[in-house]
């Protein structure tokens, strides 16, 4: 049966509703006219429903139309009560997520990725804090390829040279005291 959850647009006069974008329109859309029990359950139906109706222009796409369309697609998520994920996004968008790289340069596309994973990654977060010990453990070893066994980290430190003048500065030698350096 289906069944309105909430209006995803925004009222601007009495009678007049926008969206600011069009995954939340089709969302709505899916929402008022498609029949499903649980929108948890069928999300991945909604998602294949919307991604039949928009039309992305390849072409057009940049770092800030594509963090919009993840933004709506969170936004879809949460309602939905499903979390976001990157793969789930490209599946909604149409997009090979190899293929972001040859439509962004190198660095848009990183930055982008970087956005995405942080977003996801905070509602992994939150929905740990509501596990119990072993289901964290789970999570961290699948999502994150953490181990139980312990391994050495090597930090980058970067070299920097200082002069005598800088050194003894750091270290706190007082100005009267000396440094020699001896040449063996």
């Amino acid at each position: 049966m289906a069944r309105k959850k909430q209006d995803s647009s925004i009222q601007v006069d009495e009678n007049v509703n926008v969206y600011e974008g069009k995954i939340l329109q089709y969302y709505d859309e899916f929402l008022e006219t498609q029949m499903f029990t649980d929108i948890k359950d069928d999300f991945l139906k909604c998602v294949l429903y919307i991604r039949a109706r928009l039309n992305i222009d390849i072409e057009k796409l940049n770092v800030n139309i594509i963090k919009r369309l993840f933004n709506q697609y969170i936004y879809i998520s949460v309602n939905s009560n499903v979390n976001p994920t990157v793969d789930i996004f490209f599946m909604l968008v149409n997009i090979e997520k190899e293929n972001i790289k040859d439509i962004l340069n190198r660095e848009e596309a990183e930055q982008v990725f970087d956005y995405m994973a942080r977003q996801c990654q905070a509602f992994i977060i939150h929905d740990m804090s509501n596990m119990g010990q072993m289901s964290k453990k789970f999570i961290a070893q699948s999502v994150y390829g953490m181990n139980d066994k312990r391994t050495n980290i090597n930090i980058y430190e970067p070299k920097i040279q200082l002069s005598n003048k800088e050194l003894a500065a750091q270290i706190g030698i007082l100005p009267d005291q000396t440094i020699t350096q001896h040449d063996e």
